[in-house]
């Protein structure tokens, strides 16, 4: 599917820290990730099929 020029798609403005503690399964006992906001960015404008501008 093809972006939508007319559509609004999500950019993370702002955060910090790492991922909420309710997000923690023990199943998968992983470190959490640090929040990289151009890194997010890039991973909202990939499942929008837009280029990042960021």
């Amino acid at each position: 599917m093809d972006a939508d020029a007319a559509a609004v798609y999500p950019t993370c403005l702002t955060g910090r820290g790492d991922a909420p503690v309710e997000d923690w399964n023990p199943e998968y006992p992983e470190e959490p990730t640090p929040f990289d906001r151009d890194d997010i960015n890039r991973h909202l404008a990939a499942l929008a099929g837009t280029a990042s501008s960021n």
